[in-house]
């Protein structure tokens, strides 16, 4: 069976929990826990409904059946915006991230190139995580001039 390898260490993290301290609950040794995670390799029917189990979660949100592979495929992929709580453990193509920012994706692309922009770079492929797009969006930002004295001109 092929692990949903995200969604478990997702889940792992917002509970706080090291690889060590989900592999002890589900009864697993940390290796398997961090190949699981990594997508290395599949894991077995007994394992998975440990981790699910020890996780609190269903069987079938940490698996990856051909069924749930269709139906995902089949819905579209909802993009959280960068400031919800949502897009804390979400990561978004340059062609997502270049709709909440205002430069286009060939524009990031070019960025990310020339290493002038933070970027996350996961399995050969180019992603952002939502702090990342924050600080694209900030260096956009119109800021205020400093004030300053006022300039007296000598009169002539």
């Amino acid at each position: 069976m092929t692990p949903h390898a995200l969604m478990i260490r997702n889940t792992r993290k917002l509970r706080g929990w090291s690889q060590q301290t989900l592999a002890d609950a589900a009864g697993v040794t940390a290796a398997t826990i961090s190949r699981v995670e990594r997508g290395l390799t599949g894991a077995s029917d007994e394992v998975l409904r440990r981790v699910a189990c020890a996780l609190g979660v269903g069987y079938d949100d940490v698996c990856r059946t051909p069924q749930t592979l269709a139906k995902a495929a089949a819905a579209p992929r909802v993009v959280p915006a960068p400031t919800s709580p949502e897009a804390e453990f979400f990561y978004y193509t340059p062609e997502e991230a270049a709709e909440f920012l205002p430069v286009t994706y060939w524009w990031l692309k070019r960025e990310v190139t020339k290493r002038a922009i933070p970027f996350t770079k996961a399995r050969g492929r180019i992603l952002f995580t939502a702090p990342q797009v924050l600080t694209i969006r900030a260096m956009f930002d119109v800021r205020p001039l400093a004030e300053s004295e006022p300039v007296q001109r000598r009169s002539a």
